[in-house]
């Protein structure tokens, strides 16, 4: 039976810190668009947090649109980080869906709504579906990666070329099938993550230990402890991927947030 069961409500949540008015103008647009095309087979609201930016256009811009009924506007004080900032929208939520969306994400309006909540229906081991993503060219991103190990994340911040056969194996560059078809991951990429709510719930959403980096490897742990984190390539989003890894900041925040993954799930070093 293909029918919707209920007529669910979704959260979109976006973290914003800094974002260009342009970027989160786009973000709008593509939610309207979301809510209107699916105006019967869900409710639909934006959730956008900002984490306490810093440049006056991020919130002078984000003034405009409140009040407006299935937007909603979380200002905080201090920048708590990724996760921190989607805990707080899912506190002042009252969803069954809960999607958690980067601002660097284009396509929100194309997405199959009902193909979703139809296999999330079925398939009540589900707790959380990880797009397909693709960058701005239109090549597909190796995001359904393998459970993560010490070697294999000081070597991404080495560079693409570093023991490539290792990164390809790590990313299953070499296996079309985890991105062709429907499976379990183990190391989703946060870009675009869409939970059960309840599962969300069960597993205390986000770790907030995290500022930044490994909370999404760290949050499909979780879910995987009590139910499936499953990549979904029926979900197929534009990733714009505007990383800061690469920064001595960046990397710092990586290292500190590697220590905290591995004295938490073990020290796997190879």
């Amino acid at each position: 039976m293909n029918e919707i069961l209920m007529k669910p409500k979704i959260t979109v949540s976006i973290v914003l810190y800094n974002n260009r008015p342009e970027q989160i103008d786009l973000i709008i647009k593509e939610f309207m668009d979301f809510s209107k095309k699916n105006k019967n087979i869900c409710e639909a609201e934006l959730t956008l947090t900002n984490n306490a930016s810093t440049s006056p256009n991020t919130k002078s811009f984000l003034e405009k649109f409140n009040g407006i009924c299935n937007i909603k506007i979380i200002d905080l004080d201090k920048n708590l980080g990724f996760g921190a900032g989607h805990n707080k929208a899912f506190e002042a939520s009252k969803s069954n869906y809960f999607f958690v969306v980067n601002p660097d994400i284009i396509g929100l309006n194309m997405i199959d709504v009902t193909t979703v909540i139809n296999y999330l229906q079925k398939h009540r081991d589900v707790g959380m579906l990880v797009p397909r993503l693709h960058d701005v060219q239109g090549n597909l991103q190796l995001t359904n990666k393998l459970q993560s190990t010490v070697f294999d994340q000081l070597i991404r911040l080495l560079g693409p070329h570093i023991f490539k056969k290792r990164q390809q194996k790590f990313t299953q560059a070499r296996q079309p099938l985890a991105y062709e078809t429907v499976n379990v991951t183990n190391n989703a990429q946060g870009a675009a993550l869409f939970f059960v709510s309840h599962v969300y719930e069960k597993i205390g959403g986000f770790d907030e230990k995290y500022f930044l980096y490994m909370e999404d490897a760290d949050i499909t742990m979780k879910v995987n402890q009590v139910s499936q984190s499953i990549y979904f390539p029926n979900i197929v989003l534009t990733h714009e991927w505007q990383q800061n890894n690469r920064s001595i900041k960046g990397i710092r925040i990586m290292v500190q947030s590697m220590f905290i993954y591995y004295k938490k799930w073990g020290w796997k070093l190879w």
